[in-house]
């Protein structure tokens, strides 16, 4: 549909319609549709114009969260307003192509199937003041998916999106070193409430808890090193890559996050071996007693091998807890016969386990720690089931494209950034305290479903 350069009443309907919505929800949704109007009347631009604005403003809002947001109304924040309103044109325009999404079908599906179980178990689910929360949730990654899957269509504009993500982590790092020399932290770190022997020098970047900020650098770290291994040759590429590197295992050993550690290291020794090849047993093994005795004599060094003893050594009560926890979704589960008790409820379920007995008006929840028992808790078989597909169909594009590829694995940049990134991800599930909240961690998986397609069609069907 050509609706020319300016703005047209009549194309524009549907659009006002759903920001007046989102107005009917909130008050500050109203900002946003002064925002719009003033934009499309007065600058006289095409929605087209307006949806290339907005594209790369979706993508760093993604990452950003609340802090694009309302100040003293965190939950209220760019993201949540341009996803709704970007679809809405693209519908509008008439210029969603779903033949792009051909390719995706089986995670496209269970996704859309784990959002339906989510807002059916309304009907059965011990807490319902959560089930819409959480569903919400799931919607999101959904439509996460739906329109990154059908708009990125070829290795090109991937690049573009990750160049994006690479400012955002460059960020990261600078705010994560800044944290660690200094002890000072963004406005909405845990950092500032939590009283720990160690949080005050722990990185969080813009992220609430120090695993969070853990898992992002190890999970986008190989995301990073595809981008740099494609737009930079030479010097240049080594340099950027020991730098970040470097930086990136600075900062993850000083968050004292185990599950991020050891995501990292499988990581870095991945890319070592990509980057270097046979050099890489050089590397590794002919340099251990060099790295040793650098270890033994440079005191920063043997500052973050101190870390990582701390970090493997000194955490029985957190390993504790977390058996604990582990026990007692899986009691959940038990009692609820595998079918689930509703959506969201088993954090509060957990809550009133913990407390020994059953709370009526108190909003307390306590996370579980597992994605996967909680999901089990939360949405029954069905539901854990649905999310196994999607990491099953994964792994199958990656043997799949193991079998196609005739360069050796070290050159095949998709297979080993799709490994790393699966890695990372699962890590997650059990290091985090919540994952369905974390839209970056969903984004990741993204990230490698095209990497991996465009690969195996040879990057032409999807460009078509």
């Amino acid at each position: 549909m050509d609706i020319g350069n300016h703005f047209d009443i009549r194309h524009s309907l549907p659009l006002f319609i759903l920001l007046g919505f989102i107005g009917s929800i909130t008050p500050y949704g109203y900002l946003l549709i002064l925002i719009v109007c003033g934009y499309v009347f007065f600058l006289g631009i095409s929605f087209e114009k307006l949806l290339e604005i907005m594209w790369p403003l979706l993508i760093v809002s993604l990452f950003m969260g609340t802090y694009l947001g309302i100040p003293g109304h965190e939950n209220i924040y760019l993201f949540r307003f341009l996803l709704p309103t970007y679809l809405m044109i693209l519908m509008m325009l008439g210029q969603l192509n779903f033949k792009n999404l051909s390719d995706y079908k089986i995670p496209l599906i269970a996704l859309l199937g784990l959002f339906i179980v989510s807002v059916s178990s309304y009907m059965f689910a011990q807490y319902k003041e959560y089930v819409f929360r959480y569903s919400y949730y799931l919607l999101e990654i959904f439509l996460i998916f739906f329109l990154c899957l059908e708009k990125i269509k070829s290795k090109k504009e991937l690049l573009k999106i990750i160049g994006y993500i690479n400012w955002f982590f460059i960020a990261n790092l600078v705010v994560g070193i800044f944290e660690i020399l200094f002890g000072v932290h963004l406005k909405l770190s845990s950092a500032n409430i939590y009283i720990t022997t160690t949080i005050k020098y722990q990185p969080t970047g813009f992220f609430y808890n120090t695993n969070d900020y853990a898992l992002f650098i190890a999970v986008y770290y190989p995301i990073i090193m595809y981008y740099i291994r494609n737009t930079l040759k030479g010097w240049r590429l080594h340099s950027v890559y020991g730098v970040f590197t470097l930086t990136s295992l600075f900062v993850v050993i000083s968050s004292y996050s185990r599950l991020g550690m050891l995501s990292l290291g499988i990581n870095v020794l991945m890319t070592v071996y990509q980057f270097y090849g046979k050099k890489f047993n050089l590397f590794l093994f002919l340099g251990f007693p060099i790295y040793f005795l650098a270890i033994l004599n440079i005191p920063f060094l043997n500052h973050l091998f101190q870390n990582i003893l701390v970090s493997f050594t000194q955490k029985d009560g957190s390993t504790s807890a977390r058996e604990l926890l582990y026990q007692r979704l899986w009691q959940i589960c038990k009692d609820a016969n595998f079918l689930g008790i509703g959506a969201g409820g088993a954090p509060k379920k957990l809550y009133n386990m913990n407390l020994g007995f059953e709370s009526i008006n108190d909003t307390g929840y306590s996370t579980g720690h597992n994605f996967f028992l909680e999901l089990l808790a939360n949405l029954g078989i069905i539901g854990f089931l649905l999310f196994i597909i999607l990491i099953i169909y994964i792994v199958r594009l990656i043997v799949r494209n193991m079998n196609q590829a005739k360069l050796r694995l070290k050159e095949n940049d998709e297979i080993l950034l799709s490994v790393e990134v699966l890695i990372s991800f699962l890590a997650s599930m059990v290091a985090l305290s919540t994952v369905i909240e974390k839209r970056y961690l969903w984004f990741s998986l993204i990230i490698i479903l095209i990497a991996l397609q465009q690969t195996y069609y040879n990057k032409e069907k999807l460009v078509v």
